[in-house]
């Protein structure tokens, strides 16, 4: 989308006004020095330019996000996981036996044990 007329009006004006800067600026150190090398110039122009540089942006694919969380977790927590729904699956399928739905409970208890362990180390860069 094109800037407008009214906006480019103002852009002008303030690009107009820093260059008057920039120009005043350098007279000064002529005046002072004798002479501007073009460094010098450089560095003038660069102290009104005030601008910072964007954060160039890359699109990160949704399996590189999935991998990353996988890889985030220690292993002992997804087998963990894979065994406490296995054995939920399993206790749903037969109710009458308690030891599977007490297997789930034992496998969800070390996912919890194996999460707070993890949050508890200190992890050195």
């Amino acid at each position: 989308m094109p800037l407008s007329d009214e906006q480019n009006q103002l852009l002008d004006s303030h690009l107009q006004d820093v260059r008057l800067k920039i120009i005043q600026a350098a007279e000064e150190a002529v005046s002072s020095d004798g002479k501007l090398e073009i460094q010098k110039l450089i560095s003038i122009a660069s102290d009104f330019a005030q601008c910072e540089r964007l954060a160039t942006h890359t699109s990160i694919s949704v399996w590189s996000q999935i991998t990353s969380i996988f890889s985030c977790l220690p292993g002992i927590i997804w087998v963990s996981a894979m065994l406490a729904v296995t054995f939920g699956l399993l206790s749903a399928k037969y109710p009458e036996s308690s030891s599977l739905s007490d297997m789930a409970k034992v496998f969800a208890g070390a996912i919890v044990g194996a999460s707070g362990a993890g949050g508890m180390a200190v992890r050195k860069p």
